[in-house]
């Protein structure tokens, strides 16, 4: 069995943000329930751990289950701890992703009975990521009776100046009724005051039924549960904000298992579709006998709304039809004033944002109406210029990159790059970097009054050195022996160049940087003019797949030694390392 200085390192590695004196108080706390147990007498059994769990919080199991591991580590004994350390670290290993497997096929089919007893008696992640599934169950579905099949694309329109819900693949449908949702299937009508969307792709009526059977026992059990935990009281202990933060990233990969959305009221006739696994809401309200849909940012208005995929809003009849005038408020908006280098234009967005990405991005291929942007990034110089859209919302480090910083270049806490700050920006061209960065701090304090400095240092970086004189050696046996490809020897099943996409066209300079990109690795130049020297090139199959499944830094560094042996074959050039300084932009917040 594991010791408390096992116990301890375990609580440490799993932390988001390990704190020393978070950690201590972990440990303390588990510690004197621990005694305070022992003095009550009796062994420690998991049916009498599983008591204590229940007696003192199981609505929060994330705090319990810290405290019922340590209890069974330090209620060990001595003798057989000694003799189990030796193989439990490897065999635990081995066994882990089977218990994870497992977790993610009980959460698929909210098996209550299976989660609880892996809960007691998995390994200590299998423990802390069953227990925060079950935690999503009953947070989110306990009080959800009612269930209804949507199927393609969500269109929210009116009947009888009421709301209505219904989907493009499906004969199910609900409209709101005196604060109440009827749902209208099967040739049966029923009403509650919240529902459950549950989406199925398949469009398969027997697999339909036989996923409501399942649910309506489901329901019996949460129910039950629901019950047992209200009458637990909700005493709040110091670990809890610490030990959901780890939870939340040990179960990411079972959030993906649900595409539910659930609809409840808002109160004031506002209705609120949420989905917990994407993070996203959207409202919904009549105003004078329209549609009106807000969402991350985005508003619809109109008699008939659809919402698609992760509830982004956009009309049913079609894209926003520009009108007279519309560039000109556009541009009201997203422009610079003489002296500005800097602009954030937060949500909510005007419509007509909307209209000039539909009639001018060319953003959304395989759509006519395709769902709006999260995130549009300008370049300004006396005109506006299309730089990066993405579909989610950016985050600062989002901006940081698009401003003009490299990966390598950003030093600071991952959850002050990961900050959410959503918008679009707009920053004025042939401005320093220095100036780019002192106005998003004026804009960050100023907008959400947060103190955020970017402070530049140089320090010491691993880079690729290229060298020599370019000449280019055509592979042979290739599609196009007039392109540069840019592959390693191998991938799993995949050999040699296969391009994976049309041939680009830029300076060497250009080609090499976008490979340093990739493995976040500054170049440093000790050759001339490859900036004249303009060539087509093209990433490989095996390249994007390598990359994109590298676990470790040996990988990701074998990756590279391949790829760059194969540029010198075919460039003449060479390619070795060596540490460099280079600037680094430091963030703090003050």
């Amino acid at each position: 069995m594991k010791s408390l200085k096992d116990t301890q390192n375990i609580v440490s590695e799993f932390s988001v943000n390990p704190r020393s004196e978070m950690r201590q108080k972990v440990l303390d706390e588990a510690l004197d329930n621990f005694k305070e147990l022992k003095q009550k007498g009796g062994s420690i059994n998991p049916l009498g751990v599983w008591s204590l769990l229940v007696s003192n919080r199981i609505i929060q199991f994330s705090c319990g289950i810290l405290i019922v591991l340590t209890f069974v580590f330090l209620g060990s004994q001595d003798n057989q701890r000694n003799a189990e350390l030796k193989n439990d670290h490897h065999q635990d290993r081995v066994n882990l992703f089977g218990e994870l497997d497992q977790i993610r096929r009980m959460s698929a089919a909210y098996d209550i009975s299976g989660l609880l007893k892996m809960v007691l008696n998995g390994q200590l992640e299998s423990k802390f990521v069953a227990a925060e599934a079950l935690n999503n169950i009953i947070d989110a579905h306990a009080r959800v009776k009612l269930t209804m099949h949507v199927s393609g694309d969500i269109i929210i329109d009116s009947l009888n100046d009421n709301l209505r819900l219904s989907s493009t693949d499906s004969d199910h449908w609900l409209e709101v009724e005196n604060g109440r949702f009827i749902v209208h299937k099967n040739n049966t009508t029923l009403s509650e005051k919240s529902v459950r969307l549950m989406h199925d792709p398949s469009a398969d009526p027997d697999h339909w039924s036989q996923l409501e059977r399942e649910w309506q026992g489901l329901y019996k059990e949460i129910a039950s549960l629901e019950e047992n935990l209200n009458a637990l009281n909700n005493k709040k202990t110091v670990v809890n904000d610490e030990l959901r933060e780890r939870l939340v990233k040990l179960n990411t990969f079972v959030d993906s298992i649900e595409e539910s959305i659930y609809l409840t009221f808002e109160g004031n006739g506002r209705l609120k579709l949420e989905s917990p696994i994407r993070g996203r809401k959207a409202y919904v309200e009549k105003r004078q006998g329209m549609v009106h849909v807000e969402a991350s940012g985005h508003i619809v208005e109109s008699e008939s709304v659809t919402l698609l995929l992760e509830l982004n809003p956009v009309l049913t009849d079609g894209p926003p039809v520009p009108y007279e005038g519309w560039k000109k408020r556009f541009d009201s908006v997203y422009s610079l004033n003489p002296g500005e280098v800097l602009r954030w234009v937060r949500s909510p967005f005007i419509p007509e944002r909307q209209i000039y990405a539909t009639s001018e991005m060319h953003y959304y291929s395989g759509s006519d109406n395709p769902p709006p942007p999260g995130y549009l990034f300008f370049r300004w110089n006396d005109k506006l210029r299309n730089w990066m859209v993405t579909m989610h919302p950016c985050s600062l480090g989002l901006v940081i990159d698009c401003i003009g910083l490299k990966t390598f270049q950003i030093n600071g806490p991952d959850e002050l790059r990961r900050l959410q700050l959503g918008g679009d920006f707009i920053a004025r061209d042939n401005v320093s970097i220095e100036n780019k960065l002192s106005a998003l701090e004026t804009i960050l304090h100023k907008e959400l009054g947060r103190d955020i400095r970017f402070v530049k240092k140089y320090v010491k970086h691993q880079a690729i050195i290229v060298s020599g004189q370019f000449q280019h050696t055509p592979l042979d046996g290739v599609q196009d022996p007039n392109s540069i490809y840019i592959y390693p020897d191998s991938w799993q099943d995949y050999r040699g160049p296969e391009p994976s996409e049309l041939p680009k066209r830029g300076s060497l300079v250009k080609m090499i940087e976008e490979v340093g990109r990739m493995f976040e690795s500054p170049i440093v130049y000790e050759t001339e003019n490859l900036e004249d020297n303009s060539v087509n090139y093209m990433f490989s199959v095996s390249f994007d797949l390598a990359v994109a499944n590298a676990k470790s830094k040996r990988e990701k560094q074998a990756i590279l030694d391949s790829v760059l042996k194969n540029l010198s074959k075919q460039t003449g050039l060479q390619f070795n390392y060596g540490q460099h300084k280079v600037e680094v932009w430091f963030i703090s917040e003050r």
